[in-house]
């Protein structure tokens, strides 16, 4: 059977340079492609992280900490994935900005690993399924305790900009926190003739 929406990803080599900082810049290249194809976008588009070793975990929070400028765009998402059950961790800023807008119960804490209380318990645990963090990038190497480097170590979902926040919120919000889906193997698959008379 035709399976409509297929999603590309690009696979990028960050976890094997030590001290390399996995925000893109114009000089990057990518070390291969994978795509993941389904019955709807939502479906495709979780299947190429997937197979980007972008591996959804089955933790229970999700980690928020965004720019100034971005805080105003995290209040549906936010809003979204605790309609799915989720609970939300951030910092101190994006959690007053959730909190004006309305959303009660965020976690405060620090991405400084050498505070009493930081982000990188919930990844000893296995209880973070999903990092969104759109700070800019402040150096070209990072040591091995920053976020940006935890998250690669851990193997949790990473995303960097709004619009890829927005697109993973979504399509978790169309799948549903148990994702079932379905695989079709590419043997066989054709895509339907084009102007072939009935």
């Amino acid at each position: 059977p035709l399976v409509p929406f297929a999603v590309k990803e690009t696979v990028f080599p960050f976890a094997k340079f030590p001290g390399s900082d996995l925000m893109l810049g114009p000089e990057m290249l990518s070390t291969g492609e994978v795509m993941g194809r389904g019955r709807t976008f939502a479906e495709a588009f979780i299947k190429s992280q997937i197979a980007a070793a972008n591996s959804l975990r089955s933790g229970e929070f999700v980690f928020i900490g965004v720019r100034d400028e971005d805080k105003q765009a995290m209040v549906p998402l936010a809003r979204s994935l605790i309609g799915l059950g989720y609970r939300i961790v951030a910092t101190p800023g994006t959690r007053r900005a959730l909190a004006a807008a309305g959303i009660e119960g965020v976690v405060e804490t620090s991405i400084d690993p050498h505070a009493q209380d930081n982000l990188y318990r919930y990844m000893f645990d296995d209880s973070l399924t999903l990092v969104i963090n759109t700070t800019r990038p402040r150096r070209r190497r990072i040591d091995p305790t920053h976020l940006r480097r935890m998250v690669l170590t851990y193997q949790v979902p990473y995303c960097t900009t709004v619009e890829a926040a927005g697109t993973m919120v979504r399509a978790l919000a169309a799948l549903g926190r148990e994702q079932h889906f379905t695989y079709t193997p590419l043997k066989g698959y054709a895509p339907p003739a084009t102007g072939a008379s009935a």
